[in-house]
Parts: C-alpha cells; sequence; structure tokens
C-alpha cells in the first residue's frame, strides 16, 4: 500500500476517527505525527485486533484538533472551557498560538476563568461581612448603603457581575 494512503484509526474518548498518516504528518513533533512511526504501537495503548490506538480524551476537542491537521486552522467549539482546550492542547502537543484569531478571541472575551472566580469569592465574602458592619453602625441612607458597592465596580473589577462586566468592556 503506498505510505501516503495508509490509515490509521483513532479511538478518542469512545469514538473512531480514521485518517490517512501523511495527515497525522502534517505538523511534524505532535503526538499525532509521532503515531506514524513504526514503534508508535509499542509507546502508545494500541491494539492489534482492532488496529486502533485508544485515547481516553475529550473528542469533541479532538475532531477540532484533527480538523486542525486536514484543514491547518485550528477552532475550537463555541462553549469549550479556555483551562480544558489549553490542557488537551497541551495533550497533543499543539501550541496554543495556533489558535484562529475568531476562537482565540471568543475564549479570551469569555467573563472570568475558575481560578478569578476563587478570588473574587474570598473577597466578596470579607466585602460583604464589611459591608454589613459598616451598615449596622450607619444610618441606611441611599449613599451609605450604595456608595461603597458603585465603588467596588470601578475598584475592584472581580467584585461582582456588574464590575466585571465593567472591566471587560474595558472603560475606566
Amino acid at each position: 500500500m503506498e505510505d501516503s494512503k495508509e490509515k490509521i484509526i483513532l479511538n478518542v474518548g469512545g469514538i473512531r476517527y480514521e485518517t490517512y498518516s501523511s495527515t497525522l504528518r502534517t505538523f511534524p513533533g505532535t503526538k499525532l505525527c509521532s503515531l506514524t512511526e513504526p514503534h508508535a504501537p509499542s509507546i502508545y495503548d494500541y491494539n492489534p485486533t482492532t488496529k486502533e490506538f485508544f485515547f481516553d480524551r475529550s473528542a469533541e476537542i479532538f475532531s477540532c484538533v484533527l480538523n486542525y491537521y486536514r484543514t491547518k486552522h485550528l477552532h475550537c467549539p463555541i462553549d469549550t472551557c479556555r483551562s480544558v482546550l489549553e490542557e488537551e492542547l497541551a495533550f497533543w502537543e499543539i501550541n496554543e498560538t495556533q489558535l484562529a484569531s475568531c476562537c482565540w478571541l471568543k475564549l479570551n472575551n469569555k467573563e472570568v476563568q475558575p481560578e478569578e472566580f476563587h478570588i473574587w469569592d474570598a473577597n466578596d465574602q470579607a466585602d460583604d461581612q464589611c459591608l454589613i458592619v459598616q451598615t449596622e453602625r450607619m444610618d441606611f441612607s441611599w449613599r451609605t448603603r450604595w456608595q461603597p458597592k458603585i465603588w467596588s465596580i470601578f475598584e475592584k473589577p472581580f467584585s461582582s457581575f456588574s464590575a466585571k462586566g465593567h472591566s471587560l468592556r474595558g472603560e475606566d
């Protein structure tokens, strides 16, 4: 059989993909390219009966990865979490800078990543306690109740959903 027409079967997350070895050689130095090497079945989880490589990874993101090898344009699913995408691309040894600009903008325009929520939650709880104590000591005028919250929107970008929205728009 001609080398460029040799097929490789991949089972990723229970979904079977079939592609040409020449397609996987599109990006040398990546995990998929290494599957075309003669010693690959001894390195990776290979089933000689079904003649397929198995990877317990995200099939949805892998579809995008394989499409990248076919088209040389890396796109991601619309509802992809940035940290999951980064982890999957690292596993397949693809630099995240290869992500198409339209998808890069989608991922970076989403509100915040989980690690940022932890910072916000901790700060928010401390601020809430402080506001409760202040409110108990002072009268309940509009300015007394709302001024700290309004200031937080501008001074602490993760203090509330309004503040996060303000900081995402880039307004000062």
